[in-house]
């Protein structure tokens, strides 16, 4: 069984600060954003919107003119942001990467990839900078053919 880690990033908070490298983006509904006394911003995560993946661009170019930002911005509701989580992978891994998080997570804007993992049996190990809301450290994926 392969396994795959991912070193995900703290949340950005603006397309302009995403990152400059090729890899797996969560784009997130977020609420009652306010400052923190020591620095950066809190929100209370509401729900993970879309999974997706930078493979022909970085993930800065790739939100420069995301295809689904006006479904993005249609989701949320009054007072609510979009928030982003990054994490740098192989490019020789990015397909089996997002067909893993769909297939685990289901964001409910993403169309496929939701019904099957269709990779090898993989074994998924995720890291964070900071306490992350709704995710979980690792899972295992089998070879799932609907």
């Amino acid at each position: 069984m392969k396994t795959i880690e991912l070193n995900f990033e703290g949340y950005k908070i603006s397309r302009e600060n995403l990152p400059d490298y090729h890899g797996i983006y969560f784009v997130y509904r977020v609420s009652d954003v306010y400052d923190n006394p020591r620095g950066g911003l809190f929100g209370t995560i509401q729900e993970l919107l879309y999974v997706g993946k930078a493979d022909k661009q970085t993930i800065f170019e790739r939100h420069q003119k995301h295809e689904k930002q006006a479904k993005f911005d249609n989701a949320l509701l009054e007072g609510e942001v979009l928030w982003y989580l990054t994490a740098e992978v192989a490019l020789a891994d990015i397909n089996r990467v997002e067909n893993g998080l769909i297939f685990k997570r289901q964001p409910r804007l993403n169309d496929v990839l939701t019904e099957s993992f269709k990779y090898p049996d993989t074994h998924f190990v995720l890291h964070f900078k900071e306490d992350i809301a709704d995710m979980f450290a690792d899972f295992k994926l089998k070879k799932y053919d609907k």
